[in-house]
């Protein structure tokens, strides 16, 4: 079987001889390093971190890079989104960061050669639990998030948007939870933070469904915050959004994301175990397998 990406054929093998010698996850542990060696031979793109200067000091902007596949994670992105939130951890002088994609799309989720190379159940936790962790530490940082969603957010990329404070919207975006069309729920912590967001009622409705959502409809349902201009420049959009946080005092604004993280991630980690053990259910099954075949992510 060929993939997308020469790296992949070549990393498959040695993905599986790591993932053996590795121990299995537990509800609390997994060796985060020995993770990132395995993912890190996983596909190209790329995600970057820069910091602002001028009147929008104090706020970091991660890019995603991979448009020929809009922005879809790969491996090797996953864990540079890992390397990145490492930085803004040590960042003592951030008020904000703001998370886009690149070149007219946000993210299409995790890449469709990368899922075709890591498709057994062990190895589907494993991702699970890596991303789950990676976008909860993103949460937790005393930073005041932005998802600028500009194009498509789809699946994980819309999992990848909850994990942030604030969601905004293009009017030419949309969000779709695709899972479902690819025989699979959830996993990267995205079922329980819809549902804490929207409640289970309207969070099944667009879990269930894999419905398009527009921004009218998004704003309606509270799913974002607010609608980008209409431009290609999403990042100056969301610092002038951003610009009644950017006036407060850098350790009082931190201090205020500290404070509301912890009540926010209280239960959020036993709701995350919960959702990472049914995804693993059905990553590789049936479903998910004919899925892959027809490739009907974008259908």
């Amino acid at each position: 079987m060929y993939f997308h990406f020469p790296r992949i054929r070549v990393a498959r093998n040695n993905f599986i001889r790591l993932l053996c010698s590795a121990p299995r996850i537990g509800d609390n542990f997994f060796d985060e390093t020995e993770v990132r060696e395995k993912f890190r031979v996983l596909g190209t793109g790329d995600v970057t971190l820069s910091k602002l200067t001028g009147n929008n000091k104090g706020v970091a902007v991660i890019s995603l890079t991979n448009p020929t596949r809009k922005n879809a994670l790969t491996g090797y992105m996953m864990v540079r989104l890992a390397e990145v939130v490492d930085e803004l951890e040590q960042w003592q002088h951030g008020k904000a960061v703001v998370l886009h994609g690149s070149e007219g799309s946000f993210c299409s989720g995790a890449d469709l050669s990368v899922i075709k190379a890591i498709n057994t159940p062990e190895e589907g936790q494993l991702m699970c639990a890596f991303m789950q962790r990676t976008l909860s530490r993103l949460g937790r940082l005393p930073l005041v998030s932005v998802a600028a969603i500009g194009g498509r957010a789809f699946g994980g990329g819309a999992e990848l948007s909850l994990a942030c404070d604030f969601r905004l919207m293009s009017q030419d975006a949309e969000i779709r939870f695709v899972q479902v069309k690819m025989g699979l729920s959830p996993g990267w912590g995205g079922g329980a933070r819809l549902v804490r967001l929207l409640g289970k009622q309207k969070a099944l409705q667009l879990l269930g469904r894999g419905e398009k959502v527009t921004l009218p409809h998004a704003l309606q349902l509270g799913l974002v915050d607010g609608e980008l201009p209409n431009t290609k420049d999403v990042v100056t959009g969301s610092c002038n959004w951003l610009s009644e946080f950017l006036a407060a005092d850098t350790s009082v604004l931190r201090a205020i994301k500290n404070v509301v993280s912890i009540g926010d991630n209280s239960r959020l980690k036993d709701e995350l175990d919960i959702e990472r053990s049914i995804f693993s259910t059905l990553f590789g099954a049936e479903a998910n397998r004919k899925a892959l075949e027809n490739s009907r992510k974008h259908k």
